[in-house]
């Protein structure tokens, strides 16, 4: 099924994967699209704090040594994770790692092979693993370069697979300039209230908007961004990030790597000083990743995220090299769905790589959703 020429290896060890961080900063720097959660920055943080999965591991995608001496070269790395069952369903699932910080569930590709190394990647499941293995994409942007690769493999080689759901979210595209947008979100009511409840809220002291572009402060935002996150309602639902030692180690070693590279995005809106709003996030051109907000819920009645996301739509435009942002929000969400005006498809996609086994779940998954689909709408049938 693919190209010859191409192995791969699989490795679970973080430190094994340490080694092999210049060859994995050169694939990035010419991978087919921006997938932070699969660089080494924050994919080896990740392994080595152990954020929830399935036993995760890497497999690795090589172009093999050449015949005049190039050496084997990196083109793929698939963050991965393998399951006993989906939805019910018999055999194996390989998933392409997603754990609850992840960033894009994406692989990273070199972009000269990128063809190749997915098809790499889908002959090794089929080499390696019982006939009846399934692989599941289960957050893929449809506007990406990966998609469209992805579906060439699936379309050449007659692969069976299945879309398991579609849905929107949120996401950001600049106009022409800041107030143009600005103008273009809410209603003039919203609008004048934005206004009204920034001029009210700094009438409470020193009003100002920041953003982290100093390394000594990296760790002092990051201890911040948590302790503000932990006191509202992440916190008391045990959700925030500063529940778990593991959880708060990652965003710290991240936060200082991709700062390190130019990545990291912080903006804080502060009122003599202190943090009344934050949001973090991650650059990886020609787009972003908003990762997290965090507000204080005491001055909720003067909307401080809503104004700190704002500031945020402002300083984007200042940026032309970000051409998007990705909310990495759930679809109807009532803070980015207000502001942020454009939307962007995402798929969970399952494939056979495999014979007549993968086939048959497939076959078998499609059923089951008939009969859901049909049991939900005799249940609203029966509705009075």
């Amino acid at each position: 099924m693919a190209p010859a020429g191409y192995t791969v290896r699989v490795c679970d060890d973080w430190q094994e994967l340490e080694v092999l961080k210049p060859e994995w900063e050169a694939l990035a720097a010419n991978a087919l699209d921006p997938t932070p959660s699969s660089e080494c920055w924050a994919l080896i943080p990740a392994l080595r704090h152990r954020l929830p999965g399935a036993g995760a591991r890497v497999a690795l995608v090589y172009a093999c040594a050449t015949p005049d001496g190039q050496p084997p070269r990196l083109c793929g790395v698939f963050p991965i994770e393998v399951d006993g069952r989906f939805r019910g369903l018999p055999g194996k699932i390989v998933r392409l790692w997603s754990h609850f910080h992840t960033l894009s569930s994406e692989p990273l590709l070199q972009r000269d092979c990128a063809d190749a190394c997915v098809r790499a990647f889908l002959r090794w499941i089929t080499a390696t693993r019982p006939k009846s293995t399934l692989v599941h994409f289960p957050e893929v942007r449809v506007e990406s370069k990966f998609f469209r690769v992805l579906s060439d493999a699936l379309s050449d080689y007659h692969l069976q697979h299945h879309t398991v759901a579609v849905w929107a979210r949120a996401v950001f595209r600049p106009r022409r300039d800041a107030e143009r947008y600005l103008q273009s979100i809410g209603t003039s009511h919203h609008r004048h209230e934005w206004r009204r409840q920034e001029r009210r809220l700094g009438e409470k002291g020193a009003l100002v908007y920041e953003v982290l572009d100093d390394a000594e402060r990296v760790q002092d935002w990051v201890d911040e961004f948590l302790a503000l996150e932990m006191r509202g309602w992440k916190g008391r639902e045990k959700s925030a990030l500063g529940m778990s030692d593991s959880h708060r180690a990652w965003l710290s070693d991240v936060a200082h790597e991709a700062f390190a590279r130019g990545r990291l995005m912080m903006l804080a809106l502060r009122l003599d000083g202190r943090p009344v709003a934050m949001r973090v996030g991650f650059i990886a051109p020609p787009g972003a990743y908003a990762f997290k907000i965090a507000y204080d819920e005491g001055l909720v009645k003067f909307s401080p995220g809503v104004l700190l996301e704002l500031e945020n739509i402002r300083r984007l435009h200042a940026r032309p090299e970000i051409e998007w942002m990705d909310s990495l929000a759930t679809p109807n969400h009532s803070l980015m769905d207000r502001v942020w005006i454009d939307r962007t498809t995402i798929v969970s996609l399952l494939v056979a790589p495999g014979p007549w086994a993968g086939r048959l779940l497939l076959s078998t998954n499609r059923l089951l959703e008939s009969a859901k689909s049909l049991a939900r709408s005799h249940l609203r049938a029966e509705k009075p």
